[in-house]
């Protein structure tokens, strides 16, 4: 039973019918970053199933999870999302669409990103926990009014930044496939080992 951590790449693969940024289980370390809004800094996900048809299905509630809001600091900031069980089909991936807003739950897309087809009949319930890199930008500007006064205009803005060691976006616990059965308990009876139960 695969137990991965799923990395946010800024390189592009095509899946299913889908071009996005690659969910692997490395990174490229070539940095990516989404655009940097104004007075937004919480960021969550949305999950989907990707059939070979090019049909999704949502495993997440049809909001952004693993909501985090960041301060007007740069760096990682983490949230956990408990994972259904859920079928699939071998040649089905997952696709990750993270939201940034200034609202909970964030409802702005600002990526998406696919794994490869994950060769397995289901994904397993497990906790997720979720790793954004947030960069903080601040600036401001001098306004003079009529009365030869001025006010200072501040802006505060975040971005989310991925695929470097440093920018360490990612996705641990994604875990999928069946865990093989456990091998029997030989149980004997008596002295005779000839009678074994199994």
């Amino acid at each position: 039973m695969p137990v991965e951590t799923r990395y946010f790449r800024s390189d592009q693969h095509t899946v299913n019918g889908l071009t996005a940024n690659a969910l692997l289980t490395s990174q490229s370390g070539t940095a990516g970053q989404t655009s940097a809004f104004l007075d937004r800094n919480c960021f969550g996900i949305r999950v989907w199933i990707r059939h070979q048809d090019g049909t999704e299905e949502e495993v997440t509630p049809g909001s952004a999870v693993a909501v985090r809001c960041a301060s007007r600091s740069s760096g990682i900031y983490s949230a956990t999302w408990n994972c259904p069980q859920r079928t699939l089909q071998p040649t089905d991936a997952i696709v990750i669409r993270v939201y940034q807003d200034s609202t909970v739950p964030p409802t702005y897309q600002i990526g998406e990103w696919v794994t490869e087809q994950l060769n397995t009949t289901i994904l397993n319930s497990a906790t997720w926990t979720v790793y954004y890199y947030v960069e903080y930008r601040y600036s401001y500007t001098t306004r003079h009014l009529p009365d030869c006064s001025y006010v200072i205009i501040e802006y505060h803005r975040w971005y989310f930044a991925y695929d470097t060691s440093t920018y360490n976006s990612r996705i641990e616990n994604f875990t999928y496939g069946i865990a093989p059965p456990a091998p029997p308990v030989k149980r004997f009876i008596g002295d005779a080992l000839a009678h074994v139960v199994v």
